[in-house]
């Protein structure tokens, strides 16, 4: 099934944020699996690339702006993640309660959400950190770092509602590039539980997938699950 909810510039956030994953993650865990999940994750950057072109050609999104970020090698959501968990350990470090930039929720869960969610989170942080300034000697630093951070998801978010406000307008090589990433896009889930499930690790699908982050699973699996038959994508 084709996860026709992402949207076109969605691509670019979950594309690269899962072969990132693909590779830093699942490599190793069963080396029979490696070269093929190498070379898939090399199609999925394939496939993000591709779609990228054919939305800057059609000029739904702002090539200067998408060139700069990949050569300072950028992702916003992975960012935010990064600053989220460097202010957790800077705010416990100082031995203040850190559970309040987290809104009560676990790191691990938080690491999990999305773009919308993480935003909110950071929001959440910045109020913390200004109620707790004159305990924090590097306050103005990690405060402006939270607010770079912010700034970023949010442009993320607007690029995001712009593109679905064109997607009436999308060109013809648009809707097939993006055809493309999603068929990839699927082939590498297929691949990843297969992989995963060889070594009883299912439960990293999230982690790699970002898309699949918060997805509530509330019924029981109904007798053993028998992972999909995996060819070589490269034949």
């Amino acid at each position: 099934m084709a996860d026709t909810y992402i949207d076109n510039l969605e691509i670019l956030a979950y594309g690269p944020y899962s072969s990132e994953r693909m590779r830093s993650l699942s490599l190793g865990l069963d080396p029979e699996f490696d070269a093929v999940i190498v070379r898939v994750a090399a199609r999925l950057d394939g496939a993000v690339a591709a779609a990228q072109s054919a939305m800057e050609a059609a000029g739904m999104i702002e090539r200067p702006t998408l060139t700069s970020a990949a050569a300072s090698g950028n992702n916003p959501v992975a960012g935010a993640r990064d600053v989220i968990r460097r202010t957790v350990a800077y705010v416990d470090s100082r031995g203040l309660d850190s559970s309040r930039l987290l809104q009560g929720k676990n790191l691990t869960i938080v690491m999990r959400y999305r773009p919308v969610k993480l935003a909110g989170v950071l929001a959440n942080a910045l109020n913390v950190l200004d109620n707790d300034k004159a305990k924090l000697p590097e306050y103005a630093e990690r405060r402006a770092a939270v607010a770079a951070s912010l700034d970023a998801l949010n442009a993320l978010s607007k690029q995001v509602k712009d593109a679905k406000l064109e997607s009436k307008q999308m060109t013809p090589e648009v809707q097939a590039r993006r055809d493309d990433f999603l068929r990839v896009y699927m082939t590498a889930k297929h691949l990843m539980r297969s992989a995963l499930t060889s070594c009883n690790k299912l439960e990293l699908m999230s982690e790699i997938f970002d898309d699949l982050a918060e997805v509530q699973r509330t019924k029981p699996a109904e007798g053993p699950v028998t992972p999909p038959v995996v060819t070589d994508p490269t034949t």
